[in-house]
């Protein structure tokens, strides 16, 4: 495969992974739904039975229908499951609370997505391992870009740090000689450029010098 075409491949793999992750949040979403919707058609039942039991309103068979119909659709895959929680405080042994409604097919097309997932990490996995010099060997031109770029800014900032500094002495100066006035002055602030690596310390592009020993220099020459 040329460069171009491993870092396609590359790319591919790693759309599939978030596609396939993008679809396990909606599997999750789907399956919280799903046990919402029980409650949802529930409660504008047991609503009109205790608003017809009350006399507040008059029996309406048709509407009634139409609740139970929700209802029943919402029960069609609906399986009872018991639940369980640890006491802290007794033996740390399984105790029951209740019982969990869970959508059958909601849960199971969460573990299809899941396993989806998992299927394409593991592709994506293979194929790194598989082409791992190649990978390395297409993307180090661009890392070197990169690398350029820096130290190109970096220089800049240099400069910047130099006269930063300079500042930085004659205030630290003034606020000696002013003696008890120098309060007035303040504290200094810190220098933002402080964390940066000295030029002979920083890295010549953003490139694990394990994997890359030697393709650096040869694109460079």
């Amino acid at each position: 495969m040329t460069p171009h075409d491993v870092l396609s491949m590359l790319d591919k793999h790693l759309a599939a992974v978030r596609r396939a992750e993008v679809a396990v949040g909606a599997a999750e979403a789907a399956e919280r739904q799903a046990r919402r919707n029980i409650d949802r058609a529930v409660g504008p039942l047991t609503e009109y039975h205790e608003q017809v039991a009350a006399g507040d309103r008059e029996p309406d068979a048709d509407h009634e229908r139409e609740l139970l119909a929700a209802l029943h659709s919402a029960q069609a895959a609906v399986t009872l499951r018991p639940a369980f929680t640890t006491d802290p405080r007794g033996d740390g042994s399984p105790r029951m609370i209740g019982l969990d409604s869970t959508d059958v097919i909601a849960e199971a097309a969460l573990a299809g997505a899941r396993r989806a997932v998992d299927a394409r990490r593991a592709e994506l996995t293979t194929f790194v391992a598989a082409n791992l010099d190649e990978l390395a060997a297409a993307r180090v031109p661009l890392s070197v870009k990169a690398g350029q770029r820096m130290a190109v800014a970096l220089q800049t900032l240099d400069a910047a740090d130099a006269q930063w500094r300079e500042e930085s002495r004659f205030w630290a100066q003034l606020a000696r000689l002013a003696g008890d006035g120098a309060q007035s002055l303040g504290s200094l602030p810190a220098n933002p450029a402080a964390a940066v690596a000295p030029a002979h310390e920083r890295p010549v592009a953003p490139i694990p010098a394990e994997l890359a020993a030697g393709l650096v220099e040869a694109v460079v020459a």
